[in-house]
């Protein structure tokens, strides 16, 4: 596969995140990018911090991305130490079919179990379904709901969930 130019970042995602201390944060922001032959890619494999941070610390633009699919890219770009990429692609931006085996098994048996229902753009996610193994200290969380949207439009003239 060939890598191509990123020359600037077009838009992240504005979750806002807890939990990590210094630098490289294992979980953030996602974002795309532009390339030099201006197609837009999302990134799955990098979060926007991480990449501003390295930005900050003086990695200059352009740097090497490797499509996936015609909108799916990841940063591949031997300037950038192992450990600030992500081990696992975002969920919510990498379609199922390009996520790594690992995490397409991982859904399965979510799936399963009931953990994980999967309808016509939208996931529900309910916690309460995972195994509990004694000594396993997994904290329970209330039931979450995501809309995959297709573009921004939709979700901000939609400001429901999938099963409102």
């Amino acid at each position: 596969m060939d890598t191509e130019k990123a020359v600037a970042i077009t838009s992240q995602t504005l979750v806002g995140i807890g939990g990590e201390r210094g630098f490289p944060f294992q979980h953030g922001n996602c974002f795309s990018v532009r390339t030099e032959e201006d197609k837009i890619y999302k990134i799955v494999n990098f979060c926007a911090e991480n990449l501003e941070e390295l930005v900050h610390r003086g990695l200059e633009f352009p740097f090497q991305i490797l499509p996936l699919s015609e909108h799916v890219a990841l940063i591949h770009d031997s300037r950038i130490p192992d450990n600030w990429y992500q081990h696992r692609y975002c969920e919510v931006c990498c379609p199922e079919e390009l996520l790594p085996h690992p995490q397409q098994m991982a859904h399965k048996r979510q799936e399963e179990r009931g953990e994980r229902v999967v309808g016509d753009g939208w996931i529900s996610i309910y916690p309460d379904k995972v195994p509990v193994i004694p000594g396993d200290e997994n904290s329970r969380k209330r039931p979450i709901s995501l809309k995959v949207f297709e573009n921004l439009g939709d979700a901000v003239s939609n400001q429901q969930g999938p099963n409102s």
